[in-house]
């Protein structure tokens, strides 16, 4: 499976389980192969309280881990660090998006 689309099908989930979710990731904790600090860690408190939470079985369906498959060390190292990128750049999109909402809403806080 193709991480991109793994993300894809996360972000879809997590969006009908926990509404706001991208709000609540510290980026600089999201560390994709720590069980506390995954997306699902971050969010639920670990990795399987997340795929419970969740109702999945699998977290490389929904990119949040790695398929299985990857023969070497730095195939795998690569693969986490996409991984992770991929999270953080719909994370931040989204951010974007939101605040850019906001702003052309009338929504966004003025500073006086």
């Amino acid at each position: 499976m193709n991480l991109r689309h793994a993300v894809e099908r996360g972000i879809e989930i997590l969006d009908v389980a926990a509404p706001g979710w991208e709000q609540r990731i510290a980026l600089d904790d999201l560390d994709m192969q720590s069980c506390n600090n995954c997306m699902l860690g971050l969010l639920f408190g670990r990795f399987s309280e997340g795929k419970d939470a969740l109702g999945i079985k699998l977290g490389q369906t929904y990119g949040f881990a790695l398929p299985r498959g990857l023969k070497t060390a730095h195939e795998s190292r690569q693969a986490w660090k996409e991984l992770r990128r991929l999270w953080i750049e719909e994370i931040e999109t989204r951010r974007f998006n939101a605040e850019l909402e906001d702003v052309t809403s009338g929504r966004a806080l003025v500073a006086v």
